[in-house]
């Protein structure tokens, strides 16, 4: 293909100030591992298991080792969305703001023709029944042991992110005791075995269906890292959801984290107060199904972590719309960290959403959780009702913290 000089030049500049990693494929596909000092992926050019995908030394080129793909920022992005050198190259120098001078390639007509749009992506799915039954039978089998002495060591990493028993059983976590390689015909596939790897075990649940199991895993008792073969796993054929999409309610903030666990002790210490999905992956890009359960929200904060890629993805998600703002928290990468440092998670969604909240907060406390001693709530606050149960409403956040032992005890109640 000739190439103009000025179409050369853009070319120069566009990659002088490009980053292929952070810029390009982070965003398309997420975090990668790290492989001694390179950078690696799992391909999207063909079905990879494993790493084959790697950053070449200079930054600006990738290859696959495994399907032999190859090429740079303009090979990725024509690959990938389909387009045109000319509608890539455009694309690119929109994404880093080089100017479009005259004379340069750009995003207009063609031979009469108007630049060819993305194709709407197919709606995502959730896996087949053969998929789904084994996925559950798995699933089951890891909560079962998640609260036997088997699963002593994934109850110990569960509760040192600070979660409850009664968040862990409310969202399904489980715990996978050993590194498990079943027939693909077990789950409705072909192919290589299916792996699910030891660790804690995350379902993704839309309804009634199972669409993943996403196992956070582990090496021996230790938590895996990005230098022993990466954090997350679980069985291919999944499609992760947008986690927590289900409990949405739509009439309050939305907070959106990086981290299913991360979401958990959030949903834990705030649900009362906010909305909280987690999109499951550092850069994920989430399908227009997905992005559709947002709109109901009028404000909407990203906290996704600190690092660059939770920078990058929380940078783009801003750009989507006005209602969304970006919020970190105080300490630490995440919402768990800030946690262990000794943060306290409700403060911080208290301060950051201010008034907004849900207020007047009308809260139900259990018959059992009503008799219990020192149990404080001023009469005009409180009404007992038929069946012993107490209802308390709450007109804003400062009376919530009038009475520090209702709240306590509401904490195990049901929000209305």
């Amino acid at each position: 293909m000739h190439k103009s000089s000025s179409s050369t030049d853009l070319v120069a500049q566009v990659k002088a100030r490009l980053d292929l990693a952070e810029h390009v494929i982070i965003p398309d596909i997420g975090a990668p591992q790290r492989q001694g000092h390179r950078l690696a992926w799992r391909c999207p050019f063909h079905e990879d298991h494993h790493p084959s995908l790697f950053l070449n030394p200079d930054g600006q080129s990738y290859r696959c080792f495994g399907c032999g793909a190859r090429g740079d920022a303009l090979t990725w992005v024509m690959a990938r969305r389909g387009w045109t050198f000319r509608e890539a190259l455009a694309y690119l120098a929109n994404l880093v703001g080089v100017p479009m001078t005259t004379g340069a390639v750009r995003p207009v007509q063609a031979r009469g023709r108007t630049s060819r749009p993305t194709p709407p992506a197919p709606p995502v799915v959730p896996p087949d029944a053969a998929w789904q039954a084994r996925a559950r039978l798995i699933l089951e089998r890891a909560q079962e042991v998640l609260w036997s002495d088997a699963g002593s060591v994934g109850r110990a990493y569960l509760q040192a992110r600070g979660l409850q028993e009664s968040t862990m059983r409310t969202w399904g976590l489980g715990w996978c005791p050993h590194d498990v390689f079943e027939a693909p015909e077990q789950w409705g596939l072909t192919g290589k075995r299916i792996y699910v790897p030891r660790g804690v075990v995350i379902p993704h649940f839309v309804g009634d269906e199972v669409w993943a199991l996403k196992v956070r895993r582990f090496v021996g008792d230790a938590p895996a890292t990005a230098d022993n073969g990466g954090k997350y796993g679980g069985p291919r054929g999944a499609q992760i959801t947008l986690y927590g999409a289900e409990m949405l309610q739509g009439d309050r903030p939305l907070f959106i984290v990086e981290a299913e666990l991360d979401a958990l002790l959030l949903w834990q210490a705030a649900g009362d107060l906010v909305d909280i999905v987690a999109l499951a992956g550092a850069g994920r890009t989430l399908p227009a199904q997905w992005l559709a359960r947002l709109l109901p929200y009028t404000r909407i904060f990203a906290a996704l972590d600190a690092d660059k890629a939770g920078t990058l993805n929380a940078t783009r998600l801003a750009a989507l719309s006005a209602r969304v703002t970006t919020a970190r928290v105080p300490e630490g990468n995440d919402m768990t960290e800030y946690y262990q440092a000794g943060g306290d998670v409700r403060a911080w969604v208290t301060a950051v959403v201010g008034d907004d909240t849900r207020f007047p907060l009308r809260v139900v406390i259990p018959p059992a959780e009503a008799k219990l001693p020192g149990l404080a709530v001023p009469a005009r606050m409180w009404q007992r009702m038929d069946d012993g149960s107490i209802v308390v409403v709450y007109a804003s956040a400062e009376e919530m913290a009038v009475c520090k032992e209702a709240t306590r005890v509401c904490g195990g109640g049901v929000s209305l």
